[in-house]
């Protein structure tokens, strides 16, 4: 019995070295495997680092020099290359314009990495897509041209949004009552509106009939809210009736369409803002004390004279703001109203000494 305990220990000890030895084994192969793999990461970097370096001096001696390129005069280029390309190509359009974008246009066409743009957009991930969209932006072909209008109503918030910004840079009038119409019907979730009105802007003065439309219809809450911006980023006064209209409805248009009116600076839009100033809504009342100081119309002065009596400070506040803003006129106005011992007096000092430091 003895025996077998020994000899069982050591059958134990036996393939507990033998496990240990096997593990370190494993070890060592698997910091050969890491080791291996960085050396090769680190290989691959350097390579991409110096292509990058190689087709950055291409593009911009491309761009520079007056010679004519051909495609065997560049460096060769596979596909594998296109993802590279792409990202030099966006880098170096931010900080140009005009003829110097359709320079870099032709060096890509002279690699022939249109078809890999297309393809992308239809397969690519969401970031690829964006980015082939942003380049497509400066093609001038019709297949580029119809692969924005395909995307102009993404579900994709994003990819809808690089798709419309090239469009803004690229639509035929004829085409863009049919663009406005794919951004009432776009089903995916809009949540930035301060973008989309942004991106709407530079359709410039063409769209605004179909803006129009646009803040009209049944489209979400933020498309409607990017229009009623766009419209007054714009600055025509077709708009002003419409804004003036949204203004006098109860919703959530009314206070964006008072800002607008201000950006647009229409005498008829002063007078249609100062009739808010009576509303319930407090942010409609604040909206509309601002846009008059910022359209500084005489004729609105009475009325802004009387909020800074208003039962809300932020009112208050602003109005004597805008009184300010008028000029002398109203400078007089506060002056004289920092003799009454009431909130409109307390208000009007407070404002006086904010922006005179006191004097």
């Amino acid at each position: 019995m003895q025996a077998s305990r020994i000899d069982s220990e050591s059958v134990a000890l036996a393939a507990i070295w033998q496990g240990t030895l096997l593990l370190c084994g494993m070890s060592v192969i698997a910091m050969i495997m890491v080791t291996v793999r960085r050396m090769h990461i680190q290989k691959r970097d350097l390579m991409t680092a110096k292509r990058k370096d190689e087709l950055i001096r291409c593009f911009h001696a491309f761009l520079n020099s007056g010679f004519v390129f051909t495609k065997a005069s560049l460096p060769t280029i596979t596909p594998g290359h296109y993802p590279l390309i792409l990202r030099i190509a966006l880098d170096i359009t931010r900080s140009l314009k005009g003829d110097e974008l359709q320079r870099v246009v032709e060096l890509l066409n002279l690699w022939e990495v249109l078809p890999y743009l297309l393809n992308t957009v239809k397969n690519g991930s969401r970031g690829k897509r964006i980015q082939a969209l942003s380049m497509l932006s400066h093609y001038r072909d019709a297949a580029s041209y119809q692969a924005l209008l395909e995307n102009a109503e993404h579900a994709d918030m994003y990819i809808q949004m690089a798709a419309l910004r090239g469009l803004a840079m690229r639509a035929q009038p004829q085409d863009v009552p049919a663009i406005v119409d794919k951004v009432i019907r776009a089903k995916g979730e809009m949540r930035n509106s301060l973008m989309l009105s942004d991106i709407l802007r530079q359709f410039g003065e063409q769209i605004v009939p179909d803006l129009i439309k646009l803040v009209r219809s049944d489209a979400q809450l933020e498309v409607c809210l990017g229009g009623v911006m766009a419209l007054g980023a714009i600055g025509s006064s077709d708009a002003v009736d419409t804004l003036i209209e949204l203004a006098e409805e109860e919703g959530p248009l009314r206070a964006r369409a008072i800002a607008s009116m201000a950006s647009i600076g229409d005498e008829r839009a002063a007078y249609a803002i100062a009739a808010q100033l009576e509303s319930d809504n407090v942010e409609v009342r604040i909206q509309a004390v601002m846009a008059l100081g910022k359209m500084k119309i005489l004729g609105t002065l009475p009325d802004l004279a009387v909020r800074l009596a208003d039962d809300n400070w932020w009112v208050r506040f602003r109005a004597a703001e805008a009184l300010y803003l008028l000029g002398d006129v109203g400078i007089a106005t506060l002056m004289a109203l920092t003799k009454q011992n009431n909130q409109a007096g307390l208000i009007a000092q407070q404002v006086l000494d904010e922006y005179t430091g006191g004097t």
